[in-house]
């Protein structure tokens, strides 16, 4: 799975566009904790808006448990936006997931997700105040 990773304005950006299974999913968000946590951030945007794929409900809720065990594991503050569209993207993963512990949301539009996180940048900047 060929993803491109990057870091700007406090944020990290991950994208795909392959054909994603669970366990191809799951990979996915591992290396995109491993990278967030490798540069200091917390702030993940996960942009999926060209891959494609189906998983199922299951699939999803167990995808949302193992993603959120893990990113609790290495970086507790993290925030999680995912940018995509169903089939592919429903919500469903991050509800689980928003649901154990871990703030994450998805959209359909990557600049809503970027506000949205950008919310938590300016929060923890005011605090550190």
């Amino acid at each position: 799975m060929e993803l491109i990773i990057e870091a700007s304005k406090g944020l990290l950006f991950v994208s795909v566009a392959d054909l994603i299974t669970l366990s191809r999913a799951f990979e996915l968000f591992q290396r995109a904790c491993d990278a967030a946590v490798e540069r200091g951030l917390n702030c993940i945007l996960v942009d999926a808006s060209s891959a494609h794929g189906d998983i199922t409900d299951l699939e999803r809720y167990e995808l949302g448990s193992s993603v959120t065990e893990y990113y609790l594991a290495r970086s507790p503050a993290t925030k999680l936006a995912v940018v995509g569209k169903p089939p592919l993207v429903n919500g469903f993963g991050a509800l689980v997931a928003s649901n154990r512990g871990l703030l994450a949301r998805t959209f359909l539009d990557r600049q809503q997700a970027i506000d949205w996180l950008n919310r938590f940048r300016q929060d923890a900047r005011a605090s550190q105040a």
